[in-house]
């Protein structure tokens, strides 16, 4: 979930590991969902960027759409030189 996600990116960048997450949704929306932890610390206090990706443009690039056109979840790891090393769907 966001909150988690949020803690874990904290502890990322300490180890100068970068996230980002992609959705599919408005940010508002998925921001709404963590509205308890938002009100303690502010909508922009999150440890990492959200891209929203409405028109699957991203998804696709990276193959994560699937033959009926529903998008898929997994993470994609890329290294400091834009090297994919890792699709997980």
């Amino acid at each position: 979930d966001l909150v988690e996600l949020n803690k874990a990116a904290v502890r990322w960048n300490c180890l100068r590991i970068r996230v980002a997450a992609v959705c599919r949704e408005p940010a508002f929306e998925i921001l709404s969902g963590a509205d308890p932890f938002l009100s303690d610390r502010g909508p922009g206090e999150l440890a990492f960027p959200m891209i929203v990706d409405t028109d699957d443009e991203i998804a696709c690039s990276y193959d994560m759409v699937s033959s009926d056109g529903r998008t898929l979840w997994g993470h994609v790891v890329v290294d400091l030189d834009g090297t994919v090393r890792q699709i997980v769907m």
